[in-house]
């Protein structure tokens, strides 16, 4: 009995630590996303408008 509420308990924190990790690649991804774009586009247009 006790063997099986200690199973239970791992795999509800691997869950959660799951879930938890899950949400902030999510939320790192939402707010780095739009900055590289703007880096990206601003990389392209000094580029474009360089003498090299």
């Amino acid at each position: 009995m006790e063997e099986e509420e200690e199973e239970t308990s791992q795999w509800k924190q691997a869950m959660i630590n799951s879930t938890a990790g899950a949400i902030s690649g999510g939320i790192s991804r939402t707010v780095t996303s739009p900055l590289d774009v703007i880096k990206i586009r601003f990389q392209g247009w000094v580029r474009l408008n360089s003498d090299f």
